[in-house]
């Protein structure tokens, strides 16, 4: 039997990192429940004159819309902030209570300098 949510809490590893430029890094947003978790909306800030999103995937035991997926692509997405609405996947639910990855944001470096992308949901 599930427990329903009674809390949850989001961050974004690493928080700060340096990053040269036309370089890709990588970052995670994860959560932390208390309870089951069935569906989860990441929201990532950035500054698009530091940073471009080449590619998100998806955690563990959770799944996106493809389509959804590839309007964040470098060549579609216009602003600085990153939506992505998550579903847990039946096939592999994620865990009732914990941490679990909600998205992993693959990015290029636009210039050499240390980024901190935020993250709420």
């Amino acid at each position: 039997m599930r427990c329903p949510l009674k809390s949850a809490s989001f961050s974004v590893s690493p928080a700060t990192q340096k990053v040269a430029k036309e370089s890709e890094f990588q970052f995670t947003v994860t959560q932390e429940v208390d309870g089951a978790a069935t569906n989860a909306q990441a929201k990532v800030s950035f500054k698009r004159d530091l940073i471009e999103i080449v590619k998100v995937e998806p955690g563990k035991g959770w799944k996106a819309d493809s389509s959804a997926l590839a309007r964040l692509s470098p060549t579609q997405t216009t602003a600085a902030k990153l939506q992505v609405t998550l579903a847990a996947d039946k096939t592999s639910p994620p865990p009732t209570s914990g941490q679990s990855t909600l998205v992993t944001v693959t990015a290029r470096g636009r210039a050499a300098r240390k980024v901190s992308p935020t993250s709420s949901s």
